[in-house]
């Protein structure tokens, strides 16, 4: 990210990756079986939400979500995950594996 862009909002979310899956299965919008298509397709639509709201409140400006996923599956590549939503994010940072997940910073600019 360049250092010109202000960040107008810094946010966390930490989220079960079986609870967000679980959530896209709710919202009958699931469209694969991958557990990386589905995991990224849920968590745009978690994004996709948190931008509107923004929008909405004419919240404008780069916004920082501190992403941390727990619980994920065996063979689950958060390389593959983060190469699947970053045409969804403004910008992201390379993400750091922890025990059972990984975290990572997602840049979206809410205009």
């Amino acid at each position: 990210m360049s250092g010109e862009d202000t960040i107008k909002k810094t946010i966390t979310m930490t989220l079960n990756y079986d609870t967000l899956i679980k959530e896209l299965g709710e919202s009958g919008d699931k469209d694969s079986t991958d557990i990386h298509d589905l995991s990224s397709q849920a968590l745009m639509d978690k994004l996709d939400r948190f931008v509107d709201y923004r929008y909405d409140k004419k919240k404008y400006g780069m916004h920082q979500v501190n992403l941390t996923i727990h619980g994920v599956p065996t063979g689950f590549e958060p390389a593959d995950f983060c190469e699947l939503i970053k045409d969804h994010c403004d910008d992201i940072s390379s993400f750091t594996s922890i025990e059972g997940g990984f975290s990572v910073s997602l840049f979206i600019d809410v205009n």
